[in-house]
């Protein structure tokens, strides 16, 4: 089910060495000089931020706790699969 898929991102007739290349986005002087603006957060973090009960949390990091017993087995028997492929082949595992 793999297709080969012909990619035109790179062109074998660009030479990175090649003198006339320039950045073309820089500037030789800074335009920021006289910008002295701070922005006002002020109570941004409170106004855009949800409370998180414990109660989220105990359930966050159950569900966390069982994804990561799930992806562990799971690698545990790959390795274990591995190890008797390897014997079966005679390849020291």
């Amino acid at each position: 089910m793999h297709e080969a898929v012909d990619s035109n991102l790179v062109v074998s007739d660009d030479d990175f060495d090649d003198d006339s290349w320039e950045f073309k986005g820089s500037f030789s002087e800074s335009i920021a000089i006289n910008q002295t603006s701070v922005p006002n957060h002020g109570d941004s973090h409170i106004t855009y931020s949800t409370k998180v009960e414990p109660k989220d949390y105990v359930d966050f990091y159950a569900k966390l706790n069982h994804e990561l017993c799930f992806v562990s087995q799971f690698h545990i028997d790959s390795l274990k699969n591995a190890r008797s492929t390897a014997a079966l082949c005679g390849k020291d595992a």
